[in-house]
């Protein structure tokens, strides 16, 4: 869910922009949920939005190339 919304907003946001917005709304999503910090979605979303930038760079045939590279370099933290 926030690798896609990530991916809209860095492909129609400036970079430096889509990431007070990423924060934005992780802090939002920090206080709606008493103080829980996923650091799952802020990663989706770092990678959504550099997705986004190639994305708005190169045309949609590059997604799922990304999206493959970033998996098999460094998957994703999880929690337990």
């Amino acid at each position: 869910r926030h690798y896609i919304a990530f991916v809209f907003v860095g492909f129609w946001l400036p970079t430096p922009l889509a990431w007070v917005v990423l924060y934005a709304w992780e802090v939002a999503g920090f206080v709606r949920y008493r103080g829980y910090w996923s650091p799952n979605d802020v990663a989706s979303g770092r990678v959504g939005i550099v997705h986004g930038r190639w994305l708005r760079r190169t045309g949609p045939t590059v997604l799922a190339g990304l999206a493959a590279a970033a998996l098999a370099e460094k998957p994703l933290p999880t929690t337990t």
